[in-house]
């Protein structure tokens, strides 16, 4: 991927972020420069009583500079092997939080901002009134239109949230729930995952982590081992964190009230894609009805399957436990499609570098390894970005593969430092992520495979590092995903999740672990014949984390969550649960910004299966398209709504005829 024609001497781009040097002291010592420096800042603009566009400027600019400070003292709580320092990020994470309410809530901010919105509004660019707008929004939404007892009321309930979030966040990442079995228990998964577990007295140990728990849900033969499995999934942090959970439910409910909202969901949707709970229900119902017709099918199927291979003549039902394991078993059946043979052709080394290729290919960068990487621990890697052609510096990323001890449980992109230029119009900062993932780690005997739906995760999350990276913007607070509606953020990767089912890109991403083959052209076909096998109960999964989601958001009263759990669960999923069981206690998504706004991920596939029938039309490696779709999508960021970048994009208004072929609903 080197470029023959470089002319421009390689720039070398210090991002700021000394990992390697990090302390708990340091961070300490950071945190309380960070909101010492802020202070400063707002003194001198709100005193600024002359030339305040200038000043106002100057207050963006350093309030963007402490962004690097910000992400060394709050990342390490996600990643960080150091107790101490994840513990010292958690404090400094709590602080800045703490300060950033006190903030939002100045009087003499807002009102600062506001002058210059009344003097210099109609001499600005567009950008520029919607910086302006953005930061009068924040004051507005934090309440600082209230009277002074409801304002003051609403910075407590907010403080009171985040801790409650900070103390379920710290559970959750921190919980090391296992199972033992012996060996012989787990027969039907794979033998080297079998060997690469573990030993505890004797016994394999099984973790909650998804390279542990989804093989064991998948193909162990014991339905007690997958039942045992599924209940400490189901039940995971459940004594601790569903009373937190109900207590965030009561503090958000009373900030919405507060403000004057009729819930926290019409407080949340205000700034979303979908605006208010009324169209997110309509949405979600809809699908509901839609996809139940096609999950009693499936049901059927994987009904009679069970009831075979138990030789019972007796009606069968398929538990939380059975579904991922019969689910298989029927696609292989209907589609001989075995997923431990598709295995063996992702090994996890290949598809890195792979998926690093295809995205060079299609926007046309070109990715530097650094080779001495002042990394959080030994085997994250670091890269530099650079436009293949042009040379030009882009942004750079860091990645996180393996499972460790305490470190965030999923997959995810977190946005370091935002793009932004200097006092000259210059880029001063360029955008940097981390992608942090969960892939289960090779061993000295045998390397890591990945199973096709770990492929498309990966594939998935980088599509999430090339939006944060791949910004061009004027001011941090819009670079990257900073700023992107919730509803549409997940639009880009999900864009790019259907690559993983094209041919041209499976050959790519494939290299038999042993003989280097390809995957088999027979075998793509019978994969994707089997895509939709099972999506009615899959998406229904889905709709039911975005039903109790806006459910529990627009409740008026407290709701005991575990009653609502058991009770929503086998409605709309339709198979069958754990009684007692609340998924709200590991639930991460529900202490985050995507609270009453999963829907969102069915929402964004909706946006993305409209757009990616452009690439299938003009071709999935066509860089021309793949420049166009980077600079009018991905580095524009936040500073146009989504809804006008997709319409811009497609040439015409969105559609949902993708979207019901994706779901297997189309005619």
């Amino acid at each position: 991927f080197n470029n023959k024609k470089k002319k421009k001497k390689k720039m070398v781009y210090d991002n700021k972020l000394d990992w390697k040097s990090l302390t708990a002291e340091k961070i300490k010592k950071m945190t309380t420069d960070l909101i010492e420096g802020s202070k400063k800042a707002t003194e001198t603009f709100v005193e600024t009583k002359e030339n305040r566009l200038e000043a106002f400027y100057e207050y963006v600019r350093s309030e963007q500079r402490g962004e690097p400070q910000q992400a060394m003292v709050t990342f390490p709580k996600e990643t960080h092997p150091d107790a101490e320092i994840r513990e010292a990020a958690n404090k400094a994470t709590a602080e800045l939080e703490a300060y950033s309410i006190e903030l939002g809530m100045r009087e003499d901010l807002y009102l600062a901002i506001k002058a210059v919105k009344e003097e210099y509004y109609e001499k600005v660019d567009k950008l520029d009134k919607r910086l302006i707008d953005r930061y009068l929004r924040d004051f507005e939404r934090h309440g600082i239109d209230l009277e002074k007892e409801k304002r003051e009321k609403v910075k407590a309930l907010k403080k009171k949230l985040s801790d409650v979030t900070l103390a379920f966040q710290k559970t959750l990442s921190e919980d090391k729930t296992f199972c033992l079995f012996d060996k012989s228990e787990l027969e039907g998964a794979d033998p080297t995952w079998i060997n690469n577990l573990t030993d505890v007295n004797g016994k394999k140990k099984v973790t909650l982590q998804y390279p542990d728990l989804l093989p064991a849900m998948n193909f162990v033969k014991s339905a007690k081992v997958r039942e045992t499995l599924g209940k400490a999934k189901s039940f995971q942090c459940k004594e601790e964190n569903v009373p937190r959970f109900e207590e965030a439910l009561r503090l958000r409910r009373a900030i919405a009230e507060t403000m004057g909202y009729e819930s926290w969901a019409d407080y949340q949707l205000e700034t979303r894609m979908a605006q208010n709970p009324e169209t997110v229900k309509a949405f979600l119902f809809d699908l509901k009805d839609k996809l139940q017709e096609g999950g009693k099918e499936e049901l059927k199927e994987l009904c009679a399957i069970k009831k075979e291979m138990m030789g019972s003549e007796e009606e069968t039902q398929i538990h939380a436990y059975d579904y991922r394991y019969y689910s298989e078993i029927r696609k292989e059946r209907k589609y001989t499609v075995d997923s431990q043979r598709v295995k063996q052709y992702f090994p996890t080394d290949h598809v890195v570098k792979e998926t690093m290729a295809i995205y060079q290919d299609v926007f046309g960068l070109r990715f530097e390894e650094h080779e001495s990487p002042n990394v959080w621990e030994e085997s994250v890697r670091h890269f530099s970005v650079f436009d293949a052609q042009s040379n030009d510096f882009v942004g750079q990323f860091y990645l996180d593969l393996y499972p460790r001890d305490n470190k965030y449980g999923h997959a995810a992109m977190f946005p370091l430092t935002p793009s932004y230029v200097d006092e000259e119009g210059k880029p001063e900062s360029y955008g940097v992520a981390a992608m942090v993932c969960n892939m289960p780690r090779p061993t000295k005997d045998t390397p890591s495979t990945l199973s096709h739906s770990d492929l498309v995760t990966f594939f998935h999350e980088f599509g999430h590092v090339c939006h944060g990276i791949m910004a061009s913007s004027r001011y941090g607070r819009f670079s990257g995903t900073r700023g992107v509606e919730v509803d549409a953020i997940e639009q880009p990767s999900q864009m790019f999740e259907n690559f993983c089912w094209k041919k041209p890109a499976l050959q790519r991403l494939s290299s038999h672990v042993k003989t280097k083959e390809k995957l088999p052209d027979e075998l793509i076909e019978k994969m994707v014949a089997a895509k939709n096998c099972g999506s009615a109960l899959f998406n229904l999964r889905q709709l039911f984390f975005g039903i109790i989601d806006i459910t529990v958001h627009t409740a008026q009263e407290d709701i005991n969550t575990t009653t609502l759990w058991n009770k929503l669960k086998p409605e709309i999923t339709m198979v069958g649960h754990y009684e007692g069981e609340n998924g709200f206690g590991a639930f991460g998504h529900m202490m985050s910004s995507y609270t009453a706004s999963y829907y969102g991920y069915l929402w964004a596939l909706a946006l993305a299966s409209d757009v990616f029938t452009v690439f299938e039309k003009e071709g999935l490696f066509n860089q021309k398209l793949g420049r166009r779709y980077r600079a009018d999508v991905l580095a524009v960021g936040s500073q146009r709504d989504s809804a006008d970048l997709i319409r811009d994009f497609l040439g015409r208004e969105p559609n949902n005829d993708a979207f019901f072929k994706e779901l297997g609903l189309a005619k």
